[in-house]
């Protein structure tokens, strides 16, 4: 840091005649940023910090912070069931004016998780000329964690966890029921045998989806809910609220039935497939034919005539995605002709490596081309169907 001196020149006395010395020039003298924390310094604050959120009190993990930190960790000390926090690896990346740049890699489990979450974080530091403290903690990563899109409260249910963003406790509360009530549902679907429970994170609206998984909103139009790993399910409030409490089985049991199978993430599986299953096991809520779940792929075709082949990965977003999403539930439906559960388990096995075409033959004794052409058969003949409602 440069701060600017006036230095004075000094004033002697000296034999008559003589004159005072003339002021020396303005100048400039370096004043030297303190030292930033060592190693041992920097261990020891980030170990007192996980303990205090660890502990679930505010005021221990203020004890931490300068006044007026810039941190929501007291949210998520507070707010979530907290299985694990901890700090590791922390480097010093700058300082300005007395404040530490930390880099670091913040490790955390809720207790409904199967295993530990692991993102950057960025810390500012400042020292009050005893200790260090944190005065502001971001996480790093391309989206934003939980505790930092507002208000939480944690509703743990049977099988499922429920952190909601905002609402009132009696919603959250009405939630966690519904939410396990599809969670049964879906556990008798897809026995599994993995640790951890599926955690419904609901926020106010699809923007903050987006938001926490660093995603443009314009990708999510359209779409209510979304799972992603490690058995995380975001849903929109906002979407919950314009659905009947059927329609929300749907939804939810769809997107549980995703986190069961833990298909998110996983490449080398046709969407039509994964999509598929997990629209089956939603509209197994309700008693509904496919002359209500498949008017959108009815219409299309009644439109556009058939496609030449089962719904593209492509076809599951923008304006055709409601056709794609029914057409991947006939084609679940017509496996299933083979014996109840036969679509699940040709997933099963491409999950576990098989071909696509490997598995049905495997399962249903036809391959791909055969099912595709019954698909093509069957969509057709939905064209002319009227469309029905939803039968509670």
């Amino acid at each position: 840091m440069l701060v600017t001196a006036l230095v004075l020149g000094l004033t002697t006395t000296g034999l008559a005649g003589c004159t005072a010395s003339p002021p020396a020039p303005l100048g400039t003298i370096d004043v030297p940023e303190p030292p930033p924390p060592s190693a041992p310094q920097l261990t020891a604050l980030l170990e007192s910090r996980a303990a205090a959120v660890l502990s679930g009190s505010s005021g221990a993990v203020a004890a931490t912070e300068v006044v007026g930190a810039v941190s929501p960790v007291r949210t998520a000390a507070t707010s979530l069931p907290l299985a694990q926090w901890s700090y590791a690896d922390p480097v010093v990346v700058g300082s300005r004016d007395g404040l530490v740049a930390v880099r670091a890699a913040l490790t955390y489990r809720l207790e409904a998780d199967a295993g530990p979450v692991t993102v950057p974080v960025r810390l500012g530091l400042r020292s009050d000329g005893a200790r260090w403290l944190v005065a502001s903690e971001t996480t790093d990563g391309s989206g934003s964690a939980l505790w930092e899109l507002g208000d939480l409260r944690s509703e743990p249910a049977a099988g499922v966890l429920v952190v909601a963003v905002g609402g009132s406790p009696e919603q959250a509360q009405a939630l966690a029921g519904e939410a396990a009530r599809a969670q049964r549902a879906v556990a008798g679907l897809w026995p599994s045998a993995d640790p951890g429970s599926p955690v419904l994170v609901v926020v106010p609206g699809t923007d903050d989806v987006a938001r926490g998984l660093g995603r443009d909103a314009a990708s999510l139009d359209g779409v209510g809910a979304v799972t992603v790993t490690g058995k995380r399910v975001w849903v929109a409030r906002s979407v919950l609220e314009g659905l009947t409490p059927e329609e929300r089985q749907v939804l939810l049991r769809h997107e549980l039935l995703h986190a069961a199978s833990g298909t998110p993430g996983r490449s080398g599986i046709p969407l039509w497939l994964s999509e598929g299953v997990a629209e089956q096991a939603g509209w197994l809520a309700v008693d509904a034919g496919p002359e209500v779940w498949a008017r959108d792929l009815a219409e299309a075709v009644a439109r556009d005539g058939v496609t030449r082949g089962l719904p593209s990965d492509g076809s599951f977003s923008g304006g055709g995605m409601r056709a794609a999403y029914a057409g991947a539930h006939l084609a679940a439906d017509l496996i299933d002709g083979a014996g109840p559960g036969s679509a699940r388990e040709v997933l099963r096995r491409t999950l576990d490596g098989d071909d696509v075409d490997v598995a049905l033959r495997a399962v249903t004794g036809e391959g791909l081309d055969g099912l595709v052409a019954r698909w093509r058969e069957r969509a057709g003949s939905l064209a002319g169907q009227a469309p029905g409602t939803i039968a509670p």
